[in-house]
């Protein structure tokens, strides 16, 4: 969880919101004092996960190829993951946005 960014106690939320549904992920994402960056991480992280086991089911059932699938997930996840680790967390100070600001601190 650190290379991402949260602390070790975002992996409850994570498990949470795989297993159960989001809502019990968001729930345990608000018994967490997060920075609006870690929460940032943790919410994109869920919105992506959330139904992962459902939809493998619903596409081996339509007679697709699991591995497209997974391979088209693991492709957007990492586009997201490199925008997130070099524009969110990034640096050492870190930004928001697409424009980086200088720090004059």
């Amino acid at each position: 969880m650190k290379i991402l960014g949260l602390p070790g106690e975002a992996a409850v939320p994570l498990v949470l919101g795989n297993f159960i549904n989001l809502y019990a992920g968001i729930g345990a994402m608000a018994s967490l004092s997060l920075s609006a960056k870690q929460a940032t991480i943790l919410a994109i992280m869920l919105s992506f996960s959330h139904s992962l086991l459902l939809e493998s089911v619903v596409v081996k059932k339509n007679g697709s190829k699991l591995s497209i699938d997974s391979n088209y997930k693991d492709y957007i996840g990492s586009i997201i993951w490199y925008y997130i680790q070099f524009n969110i967390v990034g640096g050492y100070y870190g930004f928001y946005g697409l424009f980086k600001r200088e720090y004059n601190g």
